[in-house]
């Protein structure tokens, strides 16, 4: 019986130090809803927005959210709650699909638009839809689910 409470005591432990990205509880998640759309000619996307209520104090700075097994630039739409948005523009012939162009943001400038790659794995995520914040300067993640598919007529 000594030994099976050092082994379940060691493997408890190993377990726990396999998780590398911490996901935190920073925020309520009110709603997750995505909506595509269409533009001239054959551009078109998906938004892709999160409704949050911050639960945790402190300065909050939204980097990216991963979806479509892609990182994208999140954009802060409202706050109080926070609504947090990435766009996804693609060509119909969904060339480089899930890639950021310049019509994810209001200006031709190329300069100031970025993705934001962490240097952790992606393939730890098992297509998990995700969002990079700091909070007060530190880097976390959180865990959002699915997205509710909403008809935009």
């Amino acid at each position: 019986m000594k030994y099976f409470s050092i082994l379940a005591a060691i493997l408890f432990l190993v377990s726990c130090n396999t998780s590398k990205i911490p996901v935190k509880k920073d925020f309520k998640i009110i709603d997750l809803t995505q909506q595509k759309w269409q533009g001239k000619g054959s551009i078109n996307g998906v938004y892709y927005k999160a409704s949050l209520e911050q639960t945790t104090k402190g300065e909050v700075q939204f980097d990216s959210i991963y979806v479509e097994n892609n990182w994208h630039k999140a954009f802060v739409e409202d706050e109080n709650p926070f609504v947090v948005m990435a766009n996804i523009t693609r060509e119909s012939t969904e060339q480089e699909q899930g890639q950021m162009t310049p019509e994810d943001i209001s200006t031709n400038d190329k300069s100031k638009i970025e993705i934001i790659r962490p240097s952790e794995s992606t393939n730890e995520f098992n297509g998990k839809n995700m969002l990079l914040y700091r909070l007060n300067g530190k880097k976390r993640y959180l865990e959002l689910g699915k997205f509710r598919f909403i008809n935009p007529n």
